[in-house]
């Protein structure tokens, strides 16, 4: 399994361009394969500009991809307050001002990005779900990770033999080229095909004027780079942790109501909680000597 990071991404740099879409992600990744001389791949996509890359590259380049498998498909089009709403967080988390407003920035982000998963596990898992819960967390046991390996390697005993592949002499201009000419067919734009070959921003389909905004956001968020707050010590470490940024300020007044509640919630459950506690105790395996 090889997983490629994006531009930018992981300790890979390279010049910030506003022609940067998911045609020149995909290109990007059909230039890695061409110039490392991998074969033929099946491909793994998740999520958002994963799904978007992986779908153009098996459409451009479709003798480097056997086949698709996408996880989380999002929808065509973002619904305009989604936009608005992820463009705002992101405001605030590439101008803070304090380590708060970032570590605000980071938990809003947080529950605008996963927060269906919390749905999920509240819809599916309740309190009054708790002994489903802890039945399947009973279940996993190391025996069970031995099965799975066993399984999984029969599994792939079971496939056919993977030809010998020789690596050859990289031909990226031509990969490139054919690509180009491929795109232009799809779009209807002769002018396509005699872009650059050598640069995967030649596959980019953001018009002049769309590319030009974006690179003046790009170069609009490079002012004052070096000045710019830090989360991080002398060491490149965060200061403190994320889950202890409450922790100075929990015996404000600010936190007085919440603090109450959960006081007043812990004395309702504190019988039963006791009782389940020492119920599980009594023939939890843990507990067998």
């Amino acid at each position: 399994m090889i997983a490629f990071d994006q531009r930018n991404a992981g300790r890979t740099k390279s010049q910030h361009s506003g022609r940067r879409d998911s045609y020149v992600d995909a290109a990007d990744l059909a230039f890695a394969l061409e110039l490392l001389q991998i074969p033929p791949v099946h491909i793994f996509a998740v999520q958002l500009n994963s799904i978007w890359s992986a779908c153009r590259f098996s459409l451009l380049f479709p003798s480097k991809c056997l086949s698709l498998c996408l996880c989380g498909v999002p929808a065509d089009e973002p619904l305009d307050w989604v936009k608005k709403a992820f463009m705002d967080l992101v405001e605030i988390w590439a101008f803070p001002t304090t380590l708060e407003v970032y570590e605000e920035a980071i938990l809003e982000m947080s529950y605008f990005m996963w927060s269906g998963v919390a749905e999920w596990w509240m819809i599916n898992s309740p309190p009054a779900k708790r002994r489903t819960v802890l039945e399947l967390s009973l279940c996993i046991l190391p025996q069970y990770i031995g099965i799975t390996h066993r399984v999984f390697l029969d599994f792939l005993c079971r496939q056919p033999a993977v030809p010998p592949f020789t690596p050859g002499k990289p031909d990226v201009l031509k990969m490139a080229k054919d690509a180009l000419h491929l795109l232009a067919d799809l779009k209807g734009d002769p002018s396509i095909s005699q872009r650059d070959p050598s640069t995967p921003l030649s596959f980019s389909m953001w018009s002049e004027e769309v590319a030009e905004a974006f690179q003046a956001q790009i170069d609009e968020f490079g002012i004052g780079i070096d000045k710019v707050f830090s989360p991080l010590d002398a060491n490149g470490q965060p200061i403190r942790k994320f889950s202890s940024r409450h922790d100075d300020e929990w015996s404000s007044d600010h936190f007085a109501v919440l603090r109450e509640t959960v006081k007043n919630l812990l004395q309702g459950v504190k019988v039963e909680t006791q009782a389940v506690g020492q119920e599980i105790l009594s023939w939890h395996p843990a507990s067998i000597k």
